[in-house]
């Protein structure tokens, strides 16, 4: 074993060759003259090399709390059609910014899914934006690319002032200096990763101008950008439930490619760390049980007719999941159609599926009031509710028609986007659990909703699979229970 001065005479020495190996950022990622940096590409291989070679398997974490499973994560108010953590991970049905299309080499296989060749198998995460202050710190060193001749090699690096296209920053707590935006830092140790005010993250982390600040944006591999993505949507998991996690890596992955795929290859990133996309924590969110699953499943994604598919999912579908043109303005896609969810519903076995709430006539006056001129901005309510009554319903049980009665008149709402209008009376006024009402009634001053289900309720019922796998289904006849006459196969990339 080396001694400690060796170590950094050879650490010394690494970072030596790295400057001359010309290390500057990727200019598929920005718009500029210099050459692709070499290091990011070899660790890359070895990542990959890696991942293909069979691995111990250490036990399988339980979820340390119920915060873990997906129906039981608290919501938070987002967007338009984006909804809570565990209802609408995947949602994706607006605003998605432009991204990269990127994807890595690969042997071809008899029942593979062709897709166009790419150099890379790569994809942006957005971590934070317009950010004036950050520190980044490396677990072991890291090298900075602003375009300059010489990187800078360090540790730390402190960004105490961002402006348009250049910050102030600290190296290593001491050293001041500038750095040019756009810029790539590269953990120099294929083992390494880097820390982005106290969250870690594998891969490289790239900084980008922003209109009040700079972007802080995570560039790493797919396969490792599903461990930071999988147990944030159906848990930590369990040797129990393994079939379900394997079923979540692969939507989650169809999703992600899916998303590449649609990119014109512009923007600054390709998707969020958050519920408008899929959730993502980084390293701290890994788990050895999803681990183990993402492995299983390495490279299969979800395809119809041999095409990728829009692999939404939701965590409780409430005994039925939704025709995908009954929740959204879109067209009606053949494997995104309302199922049953067994005779009797396999989400239920996680734990009840209704809900109930409650509100004051004020306060439901004013929560739709002023939601009501987003939800239906062509029919805002107003007046003070009197009376509240279901009407018509789809196929797959959830509202088409909910009447409210106030003192200026009526007005007729339904569909999913009720759900941003009739908001829970609760801290930030978090969405509608789900839109499959089963009662609304009012009772003196109060205003009392019934229903069941949590979320959307296209694709795939995250507790449903849960249900599925105690029952000792596969993850494939898991997947294939909802999304509707779809095959499971290999990604194959077409070598440049």
């Amino acid at each position: 074993m080396l001694d400690y001065k060796n170590q950094a005479i050879m650490m010394m020495f690494l970072c030596v060759l790295l400057t001359i190996g010309g290390c500057t950022p990727n200019p598929r990622f920005f718009n500029t003259n210099q050459t692709s940096h070499h290091t990011e590409k070899n660790i890359r291989k070895k990542q990959e090399v890696k991942q293909q070679q069979k691995q111990p398997e250490a036990e399988p974490v339980e979820s340390a709390s119920e915060d873990a499973a997906p129906a039981l994560k608290p919501d938070t108010q987002h967007a338009a059609e984006t909804i809570q953590w565990d209802a609408d991970t995947t949602v994706g049905v607006q605003n998605h910014k432009e991204s990269l299309e990127s994807l890595p080499p690969r042997k071809p296989t008899q029942q593979s899914i062709r897709l166009a060749s790419r150099s890379d198998h790569t994809v942006r995460i957005l971590l934070s934006a317009n950010k004036k202050t950050a520190e980044i710190v490396a677990s072991m060193t890291m090298s900075i690319h602003d375009g300059r001749k010489d990187p800078t090699v360090c540790s730390k690096l402190t960004i105490e002032r961002s402006e348009q296209q250049w910050a102030k920053v600290l190296v290593d707590g001491s050293e001041k200096s500038e750095v040019a935006y756009p810029c790539t830092l590269i953990c120099v140790n294929e083992f390494s990763v880097e820390r982005v005010d106290g969250q870690s993250y594998r891969g490289s982390i790239l900084l980008v101008p922003g209109s009040n600040g700079c972007s802080i944006i995570n560039m790493l591999n797919v396969e490792d950008y599903l461990r930071g993505v999988v147990p944030l949507e159906v848990g930590k998991g369990s040797d129990e439930v393994i079939e379900a996690v394997k079923a979540q890596a692969v939507a989650a992955r169809t999703y992600t490619y899916k998303k590449l795929l649609e990119s014109a290859g512009g923007g600054q990133y390709d998707m969020l760390a958050t519920v408008s996309d899929q959730v993502y924590g980084g390293v701290s969110a890994e788990s050895e049980i999803c681990n183990k699953a993402i492995r299983a499943t390495t490279d299969e994604v979800i395809v119809y007719h041999d095409s990728l598919i829009y692999a939404y999912y939701h965590s409780t579908c409430g005994g039925n999941t939704a025709n995908i043109s009954d929740v959204w303005n879109k067209s009606s896609l053949p494997y995104l159609r309302s199922v049953r969810d067994g005779s009797e519903p396999f989400c239920a076995t996680a734990g009840p599926i209704d809900w109930e709430e409650l509100w004051t006539k004020d306060q439901f006056t004013f929560i739709v009031n002023k939601y009501s001129k987003e939800a239906f901005p062509q029919n805002p309510f107003h007046g003070r509710i009197t009376s509240i009554s279901l009407g018509s319903r789809f196929h797959c049980g959830r509202i088409k028609e909910c009447r409210l009665s106030t003192t200026e008149g009526d007005f007729v709402y339904g569909g999913d986007k009720i759900r941003f209008a009739f908001r829970r009376n609760v801290s930030g006024y978090p969405i509608l659990k789900s839109s499959c009402l089963t009662e609304a009634f009012v009772k003196g001053n109060t205003v009392v909703l019934r229903g069941k289900g949590y979320g959307h309720g296209v694709g795939m019922c995250q507790r449903g699979a849960l249900g599925r796998a105690k029952s000792g289904a596969g993850y494939r006849e898991i997947l294939k229970a909802y999304y509707s006459d779809v095959e499971i196969k290999p990604l194959e990339i077409n070598p440049q």
